[in-house]
């Protein structure tokens, strides 16, 4: 049976804490297998939680009830599981260590999208002011700030999508005007030593919305640039998968795809590529390996909205609002499903990353 890791059970109500009111409780179960932490939400601030676990018949769910905003994103960094609560006006960080001991702590300006870690610190990109905060991981404190400058159209710069790569930090810019993108994006590359902006890489296309992720060598980031949104069509036009060499600086786009990636990006450990492609509402799940672009099974027609790949399986979930398939789907590396459940009551908004 798959070995997967199991980020959190959540069994007590231990979110509603500010920084100087801490609560313990009891430790932490052993991982168990085929289990993965996901975030299911229901469009309000009434956002849910829960550790998913498969066996041979069934999902099941430990779940908690948690007061975060309409726009959650949670990550795992060694033993401390950090939520991000936010919106287009404040913002917080949670923490949560292996003993379900909490700390929250609010950050100055709202709306943080990634975080990336170091040792001690990490790095939050904060998409409404162009800023990248640097916060010490124990206290939630913001240490440093990295200020990006405004392009001469004044558009946002929108920073994204993170990843540390050696000294470097490395983040997208969306460049978004009214919420349409002005020019193709940008990946900065910010030296973690002194905190400066060293070098930049432009991208040939528009609007990177993806994570980044990086290959298991090192050498290689990629991104899903998604292009403009339309309106008519509820689809992104002109995107594609980016990919970037780190060592010439350099960005292309993937050639030979049949289909336009539109969000969630996943790699396995030899460097296959997992990521939704289409109109919203349709996303299907694409697998990229040695240059082909084939679709997977999911048991599911459409709305494959989130992606989580965790040792030898692929998790994928489901966001629709119309109460139809809230589902999540295991599958092995192959495109083989293992199990679907779509009995939830809540569209999956996200996994914990």
């Amino acid at each position: 049976m798959i070995k997967l890791l199991m980020l959190l059970t959540l069994t007590l109500t231990v979110f509603n804490c500010s920084s100087d009111d801490n609560a313990t409780t009891p430790e932490l179960p052993e991982p168990t297998e085929n289990s993965v932490t996901v975030l299911f939400t229901n469009a309000t601030d009434a956002n849910v939680m829960a550790t998913v676990t498969a066996d041979e018949d069934t999902f099941t769910v430990a779940e908690n009830d948690i007061n975060i905003s309409n726009d959650p994103k949670a990550f795992v960094n060694g033993e401390t599981t950090y939520l991000l609560s936010r919106d287009w006006t404040s913002a917080s960080i949670i923490a949560i260590n292996e003993n379900m001991v909490t700390l929250e702590e609010a950050l100055p300006k709202s709306n943080p999208h990634d975080l990336s870690f170091k040792e001690t610190t990490f790095y939050a990109t904060m998409y409404n002011d162009g800023l990248i905060y640097e916060i010490n991981a124990t206290t939630l404190k913001v240490i440093d700030s990295v200020i990006i400058p405004m392009p001469l159209d004044s558009a946002n710069p929108a920073p994204s999508g993170s990843a540390i790569i050696g000294a470097n930090l490395y983040v997208a810019q969306q460049f978004q005007k009214d919420w349409t993108p002005t020019r193709n994006g940008q990946i900065l590359v910010i030296n973690t030593t002194s905190n400066t902006i060293s070098d930049s890489i432009n991208l040939p296309l528009k609007n990177p919305n993806s994570d980044i992720i990086v290959s298991s060598n090192g050498s290689t980031m990629y991104v899903i640039c998604a292009g403009v949104y339309n309106m008519a069509t509820y689809a992104f036009e002109g995107g594609g998968l980016v990919k970037i060499d780190i060592a010439t600086k350099t960005a292309t786009v993937v050639e030979g795809l049949t289909t336009t990636p539109s969000g969630s990006l996943e790699i396995d450990a030899v460097d296959n590529l997992y990521y939704t492609s289409g109109p919203w509402g349709s996303e299907k799940v694409m697998k990229l390996a040695n240059g082909i672009e084939t679709a997977l099974n999911t048991s599911n027609i459409n709305g494959a909205t989130s992606l989580k790949v965790e040792d030898e399986a692929l998790f994928v979930g489901y966001k629709n609002f119309d109460g139809s398939k809230n589902s999540i789907s295991m599958l092995d590396l192959d495109g083989t499903v293992i199990y679907t459940d779509s009995s939830f009551t809540l569209p999956v908004y996200d996994f914990v990353r």
